[in-house]
């Protein structure tokens, strides 16, 4: 991918090209997960292009999922989620497996649970069973009514 010598600018524009240009975002830091700036109209712009096949991770989602708890999985080291909750990590995203309470949803990686103190307020997601996806974002005006 030859990102790792790419500034912040550089890889906001590289981003742009292979997500498409409608979505807009910029880096804080030239780090590919970690350091994107974005709004919650960009990101759900995003997640509607995964739900509609329109990017190459909608095929991957839930793939290869790795158990992350050791109280039920024995090659699990750690789970940053409570350690009642059995998740799977998989491409760069959390599926909700859990068997009394996951649904198979999927969840952005830097926020495991919208329960979880300590983790961020709740996120992004998919809810693969029920075919929606929402977004929650904080702001310090209110939106703007059509």
């Amino acid at each position: 991918m030859n990102l790792g010598a790419l500034d912040n600018a550089a890889l906001a524009t590289e981003l742009r090209r292979v997500l498409g240009t409608d979505i807009g975002l910029s880096y804080t830091q030239p780090q590919l997960a970690g350091g994107v700036r974005t709004s919650a109209t960009n990101y759900a712009v995003f997640l509607r292009k995964i739900l509609n096949n329109q990017l190459k991770i909608a095929a991957l989602l839930g793939s290869n999922a790795t158990c992350t708890n050791p109280a039920t999985c024995a090659t699990a080291v750690s789970t940053p989620v409570p350690n009642t909750l059995s998740w799977s990590y998989s491409m760069g995203h959390w599926v909700e497996t859990d068997p009394s309470s996951g649904d198979g949803s999927f969840s952005s990686a830097g926020a495991p649970s919208a329960s979880t103190p300590g983790w961020m307020p709740p996120r992004p997601g998919t809810a693969s069973s029920r075919g929606w996806t929402w977004a929650a974002a904080a702001s310090s005006r209110p939106p703007a009514v059509p």
